[in-house]
This record gives structure tokens, sequence and C-alpha cells, in this order.
């Protein structure tokens, strides 16, 4: 290898193959010169974007054999509320958006995706849904649970509702 050739280079997505998982880069430090298609070195399935700033590893046999390591915090990539016990996964490439995330210091997982937000914390599970949205799934409870707002099953008001009874006339509501 020569000495003018790096082993580690930092360089720019140019065009992605998704179904081969590799992509390629442009080096615009050596006039735009751009590499053939390099394979990720990765164990989940997450591509960047075109214009993500990447780290590629170039084996000492040639520029054209590398892996890209994968894209870095730089100036215009920062992670999202980064702090000491954090691990976060992004899901896309809006950080802050889509993505897992478990805080150590809060004993929380928060997980976001298409604009719901699922957080368990302290043995309550917390969702958030936008536009009125709702989940519906079969639920046991086991222990105490607790719901702000009306809470409804097969049509019937749990606050609201009244039971019939063989006496004429129906019984008080709840208390």
């Amino acid at each position: 290898m020569s000495d003018k050739q790096q082993l580690l280079r930092v360089g720019k997505i140019s065009s992605i193959n998704y179904e081969s998982g590799t992509a390629r880069v442009t080096y615009e430090d050596k006039s735009g010169e751009t590499t053939p298609e390099l394979p990720f070195l990765a164990w989940d399935y997450w591509m960047p974007k075109i214009a993500d700033q990447v780290l590629v590893g170039h084996l000492s046999s040639g520029s054209s054999r590398a892996v890209i390591l994968g894209p870095f915090w730089y100036e215009g990539h920062r992670p999202h509320q980064g702090r000491e016990g954090l691990y976060r996964k992004e899901f896309t490439n809006e950080t802050g958006k889509d993505g897992v995330e478990y805080d150590k210091k809060a004993n929380s997982l928060i997980i976001k995706a298409g604009g719901c937000t699922v957080t368990l914390q302290g043995g309550k599970l917390t969702v958030v849904a936008p536009n009125g949205v709702r989940a519906m799934a079969d639920v046991t409870v086991a222990g105490a649970a607790t719901v702000d707002g009306e809470v409804t099953g097969e049509g019937i008001s749990l606050s609201k509702h009244t039971h019939t009874d063989n006496v004429p006339g129906e019984t008080s509501g709840p208390h």
C-alpha cells in the first residue's frame, strides 16, 4: 500500500443498493472519486440516506476492497438528546422521530413509531396516539389499574352504565 493511500477514509453515500446491502461512496477530497458498491459492516439492516457521511475501511490489497463501517456523529448529524445512561436506536434518518430508547437513570423504555409513543416506566404502560387513534388488544392486568378518562367495552361505558334488576326500575350508577 502506498503512503498516500489511506486505510480509513471519510466519504459521502452517493448511491444505495438496498437489496444487497451495499452502497457507493464518493470522496470529495479525491476530486469526487466514487467507489464500486461496498458492503456495510452491520448486524442490523439500517441504510443511511444519500449524502450521509460514512467511515470506510479499505483493505491493504487496494482501494476497491473496502467495507463501509457506518455513519458517525458530526456537526450536521448529532445524537437526539444524548446523555449518560441513554441507549437509543433510530428507525429513520430523522433523529428523535421513530425509534426505541432506554434510559437507565429513569428506568424507562420508550418506543416511537408513526406518531405513536409507548412508554414503560415504574410499572406503568402509557400509550399516546395522535389524532384520536385507538389501539385495541386483549389485555390482562395483574394488580391494580388506573385509567384517566372514559373506559368503554363492547359499547358500554364503565362510568355511566346502570344495571336492570328483576324488581321494576334500574339500579344506581357506579360509585
